[in-house]
């Protein structure tokens, strides 16, 4: 992600793809979280939809 990141500043169209990184960065932790602890959770999605705080 760090690389698209990278390329998107070089190329100068990280505004167009703001959303969309943030988006990854928020799900890159979230899932990180999701495989230490899963609450109950039986898969990501059920994971994203059980809890608000993800």
């Amino acid at each position: 992600m760090d690389d698209f990141n990278h390329h998107t500043e070089i190329l100068g169209v990280t505004y167009d793809y703001s959303n969309w990184i943030a988006q990854c960065h928020v799900h890159y932790s979230t899932y990180a979280k999701y495989l230490t602890v899963r609450r109950g959770a039986s898969c990501y999605e059920d994971y994203l939809s059980l809890f608000s705080d993800a």
